[in-house]
């Protein structure tokens, strides 16, 4: 995938001649590439399945398949722009948001708010569930979105071997301060 950064540059997760997986940065105005680094995968037997976005200024967000002795996983992970070192930020969950101190994230069929540290980048608790009933298969998860004015928005991916009609779009209003402070 391709995730546009804030700062007007792409990041680009791509495989050298090896198969190591790079984090590539290029010039959204030139096309330039000005930064290379390779993704730092250590320990655990993890596959990385594509970037998801930007998280903050420093890291995008990539999905982390891991297959251990406690089966299968698909967890979110965090990459270091500058360095490539690869961290889980939430195990077992689909998609992530940052907002203030509260992350979102979606586990099993929920959606959760949770606090977040972000120098040490960890959850502060389990976080609670603000929103029941996201589609979590792995080939066709939902999604979400919180907006500027606090709405959650869902959508639940259609089941592209049954279904021939999308799933509607679910919208649920949090209350945000206008700083996006939850």
């Amino acid at each position: 995938g391709i995730v546009w950064l804030a700062s007007d540059e792409l990041v680009v997760e791509t495989l050298d001649q090896d198969g190591n997986h790079d984090l590539v940065v290029i010039d959204a105005r030139t096309g330039s590439e000005k930064s290379r680094v390779p993704l730092k995968i250590q320990g655990k037997d993890m596959r990385l399945d594509g970037i998801i976005g930007q998280f903050d200024d420093e890291h995008v967000l990539l999905y982390g398949s891991i297959y251990d002795e406690e089966g299968f996983s698909i967890n979110l992970v965090l990459a270091a722009l500058s360095t490539g070192e690869l961290e889980i930020l939430v195990d077992r969950a689909g998609d992530a948001q940052l907002i203030g101190d509260k992350i979102f994230f979606s586990r099993t069929d929920s959606i959760f708010r949770a606090g977040f540290d972000p120098e040490t980048r960890t959850l502060l608790d389990a976080g609670e569930p603000v929103y029941q009933g996201i589609n979590t298969d792995y080939a066709t998860h939902g999604e979400f979105q919180v907006t500027d004015d606090g709405t959650l928005i869902v959508t639940n991916r259609i089941d592209i071997y049954h279904a021939h009609t999308p799933q509607p779009v679910s919208y649920t209003h949090l209350t945000l301060p206008t700083n996006r402070e939850v």
